[in-house]
Order: structure tokens, then C-alpha cells, then sequence
């Protein structure tokens, strides 16, 4: 997730052309599991084989999930890429959390049921936006829109928080990222690894 700067902006589309126009991108040249400058796109790498060990395989049961008011619905194709907790500023901020829980799936394995033009979407800068319901204000998802976001989020995914969703996941957490920007507060004994922002770098508890 990205750390929200200074100035913000609304970012409008028509009812119903966001999802359509992410799933007819193309991969960029950029989305590659391994960055020069030991940068690992969100979720790709981190804690990547172990969790793979755990996913169900393609076909398996969807997996559904919603917003606390209903509006909206929607379900993913299982495996996921990854499930891991961010403790980034940007995410604590925009959940109100202490850290918030992701996972993501290839664009075309993303559907809406209900609700799709309830979803609005937040841009807090040009590469990346925040979807959320605009009846009941639940934040739910994230995607990038370009490339050139130092986190590298893949523009093919959809990345959903674990916790809008109400079936069980394919896998359990994996990592922790982003673990330098953690609340004082915040004690995880959980044995999973805690990541440097989205790096291979590890930290200690």
C-alpha cells in the first residue's frame, strides 16, 4: 500500500467501466517478481512458497465478501496470490486499523454480484486508487492504476482486505509487511516474518 501524500483527489468513472478497464489491461513490463533494488511487488514474493504450499487449487469453492451494509457483494476465484498484514500508514489510516489484512487475484478472477456502482474509488495519488461502498463507508479493496508506484502493485490484480471477506480464504497470512511504520502499541508473537515496506529485509519483534 502506498503512503498517502500531501494532496488528495476524488477520482469519478462512469457506473461500472472501473473493473472492465483493469481487467483489459495488459501486464506491464514492470510487474516483475524480482526488482533490482530488492523491492518485491505486494504479496508476490514475501512469504510466497510457504503460502503457495497452503492454496486450494483453481476451480475450488469462491470465495465471497461484502460490505458491512450489504450494498455491495462480490466474490473471488480461488488460489490466491498471497495473504499478508500491512501496518503502512496509508492502510492503518484509511481502516482505521491497527494493520489490515490483503489478498489479491487476477483482475478476470474478480466479480461483483451486487452493488458495483456503490463502489467508489479513492485516488490517493496517480498509481494507485481505494475502493470502498459509498452507502455504508467500508473500504474493501485496492488497485494500481499505472505503473511507477515504488511498492510495485500489479496492475492485473484486484487486492480485497481479508477482513471484508465471509468465506474462508484458500491460505493463511504469511507475512508481515511494512513493519517499520507498526503502532507501539501493536505486539504480533505470531512467528511470521515482518518485512521491511514491501522488501525481502526482515526486522526483529
Amino acid at each position: 500500500m502506498n503512503r498517502m501524500p500531501d494532496t488528495h483527489d476524488r477520482w469519478g468513472h462512469r457506473s461500472g467501466d472501473h473493473l472492465s478497464l483493469l481487467a483489459r489491461r495488459r501486464p506491464h513490463a514492470s510487474d516483475s517478481h524480482s526488482q533490482s533494488n530488492g523491492t518485491l511487488p505486494f504479496g508476490s514474493a514475501i512469504g510466497y512458497s510457504r503460502a503457495m504450499e497452503q492454496s486450494t487449487s483453481p476451480g475450488s469453492t469462491t470465495i465471497e465478501g461484502r460490505c458491512l451494509c450489504g450494498a455491495v457483494r462480490f466474490r473471488l476465484s480461488p488460489p490466491t496470490d498471497f495473504v499478508a498484514h500491512c501496518h503502512c500508514s496509508s492502510c492503518r489510516l484509511s481502516h482505521g486499523a491497527a494493520f489490515v489484512t490483503w489478498t489479491s487475484v487476477p483482475a478476470e478472477r474478480f466479480a461483483f454480484e451486487t452493488g458495483e456502482a456503490t463502489v467508489g474509488w479513492y485516488r490517493s495519488s496517480k498509481w494507485v486508487a481505494w475502493g470502498f461502498c459509498r452507502t455504508c463507508g467500508s473500504s474493501m479493496l485496492y488497485r494500481a492504476l499505472e505503473a511507477g508506484h515504488h511498492e510495485s502493485p500489479k496492475l492485473d490484480r484486484i487486492y480485497v482486505t481479508a477482513g471484508s471477506l465471509v468465506s474462508p480464504l484458500d491460505r493463511a497470512p504469511a507475512a508481515h509487511v511494512s513493519y517499520e511504520e507498526h503502532l507501539p502499541w501493536v505486539r504480533v508473537p505470531d512467528g511470521l516474518p515482518k518485512h521491511r515496506g514491501k522488501t525481502d529485509e526482515t526486522l526483529p519483534e
